[in-house]
């Protein structure tokens, strides 16, 4: 179903949309659903006190893997047996009845910010954040953040179909920064370590009992944090103690060009070996330290963790980009400093490529832009050639090619009011 989706950059940028959507007469005829974080929308004090966003991730994907499994007995037609029922390891999502009752309660309130769904989510006493994620495909305008729109895997994650959409961008000054930095990653030299210490451990563990496809894979991936980790801790010369190369010679320079990071990747994405081992850490770090405080265990043994192999695999897919679309930022260990200042980080150089899925799966992407007196929309982004060339670099194709395919009635800019 063709939706209007209306991203921006901040959570409190969308909740002042929809606050003035409420006063428009669109908010009880459109089915309007608000997208957030976890960390905005969770309502389990058990995960919230984390703090922390990517420890509030994790644990919920924890919970949803972390399912219970019961017999209940069965009766019917003079038979009597058993069935197998699963319930999630979160509370808030172990009813399923609370979950269509959530739905009911927003859809009658008509549009609502992420405050109100979690306030709904309290009472209900279900998780507002699956819960918003399962109107989506009924929903006629969603509202989300930048990074739940524009990077392909949230997109993929949440099930977002841009197909024969609009996309509305606000703050579109934001645009180009945003899109760069969502696309970076870093991972550091105490990341490393840590990946290192699991990893040698896990194999060591079930090296006898992993199949030859599986021990080959994570032996790969501890050559290559090896590799990277040898890299911060080694300066020849302690002049260049920061250096910026390309994707190729990077790899070149670690004699790492040969592994196949392309299928890495996808192991790492479909074996859940990432969980696998930080669950094996977390067991070693109960056994060394005794049960302890619940709460200590899972920040600094889990939750770090899963941090770390989280770093390391997103730098692992910075690596399968073009050679020209970024940077490889090497920060080595300085003598006399901190070992944990060493890190590698990835720099997207090219927003325009990243942009360009969105644009050739939407067909209307318009942008608000705040200029000096006035508020433009502008839409397909062609218009905006005279006020913000320097934001044609997200354009994928040139402009004017694009007219002649598609003619001009498509790219008018409009005059707001706000």
């Amino acid at each position: 179903t063709p939706k209007v989706y209306f991203t921006s950059r901040t959570h409190s940028q969308l909740s002042q949309f929809v606050r003035e959507l409420k006063r428009t007469d669109f908010s009880g005829k459109l089915r309007t659903v608000c997208l957030g974080s976890r960390k905005s929308l969770c309502i389990n004090m058990d995960v919230q006190k984390l703090g922390s966003a990517n420890r509030i991730n994790e644990r919920c994907l924890e919970l949803q893997k972390n399912k219970k499994s019961s017999k209940i007995k069965v009766e019917g037609d003079n038979k009597k047996g058993h069935r197998t029922k699963t319930s999630c390891g979160c509370p808030m999502l172990r009813n399923r009845s609370l979950q269509k009752q959530f739905r009911s309660e927003v859809s009658d309130h008509g549009a609502l910010d992420i405050e109100d769904l979690a306030q709904i989510g309290r009472k209900v006493g279900t998780c507002p954040y699956y819960g918003a994620r399962d109107m989506v495909r009924s929903a006629d305008l969603v509202v989300l953040p930048y990074q739940s729109l524009l990077l392909k895997s949230a997109r993929e994650s949440l099930g977002l179909n841009l197909k024969n959409s609009v996309v509305i961008i606000d703050e579109a000054h934001n645009l180009a920064d945003s899109l760069t930095s969502m696309y970076n990653s870093k991972v550091t030299s105490s990341q490393l370590r840590a990946v290192l210490s699991h990893l040698e451990a896990y194999l060591n563990r079930f090296q006898n009992v992993l199949g030859a496809g599986n021990r080959r894979y994570i032996q790969t991936l501890t050559v290559l944090t090896r590799s990277f980790l040898r890299c911060l801790i080694s300066n020849e010369d302690c002049s260049s103690a920061v250096t910026s190369l390309t994707i190729n010679k990077f790899l070149f320079s670690l004699d790492i060009d040969n592994i196949n990071i392309v299928k890495l990747c996808q192991y790492l994405k479909e074996s859940n070996i990432i969980h696998k081992v930080s669950g094996y850490a977390n067991k070693l770090f109960f056994t060394e330290n005794g049960a302890g405080d619940l709460n200590h265990g899972q920040q600094h043994g889990e939750g770090s963790s899963i941090t770390s192999f989280q770093a390391l695999a997103d730098f692992l897919r910075s690596l399968l980009y073009c050679n020209d679309d970024g940077r490889i930022i090497v920060a080595r260990h300085k003598p006399g400093g901190h070992s944990e200042d060493a890190y590698i980080k990835f720099v997207m150089l090219c927003a325009e490529k990243t942009f360009s899925e969105v644009m050739y799966l939407a067909p209307y992407v318009a942008w608000r832009q705040e200029l000096s007196y006035f508020t433009c929309v502008f839409i397909n982004l062609s218009s905006c050639r005279l006020q913000m060339t320097h934001m044609l670099l997200l354009w994928p194709v040139e402009p004017s090619s694009l007219l002649k395919k598609q003619g001009c009635a498509c790219f008018q800019a409009y005059c707001l009011v706000i």
